[in-house]
């Protein structure tokens, strides 16, 4: 079994820098934000919180298409 080759990624987030080793962008950023930001799925008092103090709903849904896209073009071409 060929193992896929990894590269190690320069991460930012303009304050915090990072060097993380990965076969591609998407794993290297999901490393960092592990640690950074939890996820759960949003209870009904959250949302009529949130939602009252203007914050938005953001659909990701509509960019997991480009990035799965991205992922599977060879990475050659960012170079």
């Amino acid at each position: 079994m060929t193992e896929k080759a990894s590269r190690i990624y320069h991460l930012t987030d303009g304050t915090s820098q990072w060097l993380v080793r990965a076969h591609n962008k998407s794993q290297a950023i999901a490393h960092i934000v592990r640690s950074r930001i939890k996820a759960e799925v949003a209870d009904q008092d959250t949302l009529i919180d949130l939602v009252s103090k203007n914050y938005k709903v953001q659909d990701a849904t509509a960019t997991a298409e480009a990035e799965a896209e991205a992922d599977a073009t060879p990475e050659a071409a960012e170079a």
